[in-house]
């Protein structure tokens, strides 16, 4: 009877593990069109039964999937854009100074 209930205990673990990464998947599709939202992945690992070779599933945690450059791009590009309204705010308080349309100029 040992044999069946381990049997059991193993697929009682494989179907969470399997359930658990159905459910992230199920996340990923539902909030693929969501602004900032990154994609994640369930990690899982083998667990040893004993001193079987094999064994069963584990659910080893859980990892964000990013893209290391696409990331970098969009901080040099927010960076950028700051600078260049800061640099717009700038030449905007010059020009009312140089305004010399209006007469109201140096």
């Amino acid at each position: 009877m040992s044999n069946l209930s381990s049997l059991l205990n193993t697929a009682r673990d494989a179907l969470a593990a399997q359930s658990y990464g159905l459910n992230v998947t199920g996340q990923n599709i539902t909030n693929a069109n969501t602004p900032g939202y990154v994609r994640r992945e369930a990690l899982l690992q083998t667990q040893n039964l004993g001193t079987q070779g094999g064994g069963s599933v584990a659910i080893a945690g859980l990892r964000r999937v990013t893209d290391d450059y696409t990331e970098a791009q969009v901080y040099q590009t927010n960076g950028n854009s700051a600078a260049a309204t800061a640099h717009d705010q700038t030449l905007a308080s010059l020009e009312g100074l140089f305004n010399d349309a209006n007469g109201t100029g140096l």
